[in-house]
């Protein structure tokens, strides 16, 4: 069974910046129709109406571990860029608590303290482990950090259309994916402000972890730095992060046409109401009416 195991504010983020002013009437709804028109293209692309959707906790354990994480992303931020955030959130929240559910969607996983990467880890790993791969997923997610997962999953990139597997990662990379979050641990991740050693990226890193960086500035500040910056920084890239996080097993779902122009009707997606495009979202889902 081919599964869709979807970043869902990595796609909110996406859709945020993608429909930026879609509004009906006083709503703002740029972020809740994107969402669900990558959810049309990636049903339609990759054949399957199985989705599991992973959402971010507000409340970070990589913060208590590293306070400066992700603390970039919290800059002081002008009058309107705080407005825009709020309703855009307001959209994250509605998606993960109302629509979603609505639709007939039944896996939506959350947990206190963890992110959605942590929880992607965890889906894929706990369920090819005891499923013997009964469940073929596809993590969608723009994060690198969930390349080591590539021994139990496939990873598409919806804003590159790249399909990563373990084939094209071992050769563009010439290393094994369990081996990516002991580089992401040397080289830090820029994107979340965890600062690695300095001056070296993934090319420099690979090359020291397969002994062909052997001498030089580089490798003595690895030498020397390496193992206190590679210790504090492995908990925080290491996927899933170590703690009890809790996966249920996986739903099946049963999904309804009236249930998707309910919605498409609260929220004015005209273009989701034409014929052609609810008997394409009717096919994709395999829906009773």
């Amino acid at each position: 069974m081919k599964i869709l195991v979807i970043d869902a504010n990595c796609i909110a983020h996406l859709a945020k910046h993608s429909k930026k002013g879609l509004t009906y009437g006083e709503m703002e709804t740029g972020v809740i129709f994107g969402f669900l028109e990558q959810i049309k293209i990636l049903a339609n692309k990759f054949k399957t109406n199985k989705f599991i959707f992973c959402w971010d906790s507000k409340k970070s354990k990589r913060k208590e571990l590293y306070p400066d994480y992700k603390r970039h992303r919290h800059k002081e931020k002008t009058e309107i860029e705080q407005i825009e955030d709020n309703i855009a959130f307001k959209q994250f929240y509605d998606l993960r608590t109302s629509i979603l559910p609505k639709l007939g969607f039944k896996n939506i996983y959350i947990q206190t303290g963890y992110e959605a990467d942590d929880l992607i880890a965890a889906t894929v790993k706990e369920n090819c482990d005891s499923h013997n791969g009964e469940f073929d997923f596809i993590v969608v997610s723009t994060d690198d950090d969930l390349l080591q997962l590539l021994d139990h999953c496939d990873i598409y990139n919806p804003k590159t259309k790249k399909l990563e597997s373990i084939a094209t990662f071992s050769e563009e990379y010439g290393i094994t994916p369990n081996m990516w979050s002991g580089i992401k641990s040397i080289t830090g991740c820029t994107s979340d402000n965890v600062k690695g050693i300095e001056g070296v990226g993934i090319i420099k890193a690979i090359a020291y972890v397969t002994k062909k960086l052997n001498k030089g500035k580089i490798y003595d500040r690895i030498i020397n730095e390496g193992p206190t910056i590679s210790k504090r920084n492995a908990p925080l890239v290491h996927l899933p992060m170590i703690g009890t996080i809790i996966i249920t097993p996986v739903e099946n779902e049963v999904f309804h046409i009236l249930d998707f122009i309910d919605i498409f009707e609260k929220y004015g997606f005209k273009s989701f109401l034409k014929k052609e495009s609810l008997g394409q979202w009717k096919r994709l889902f395999n829906m009773e009416s």
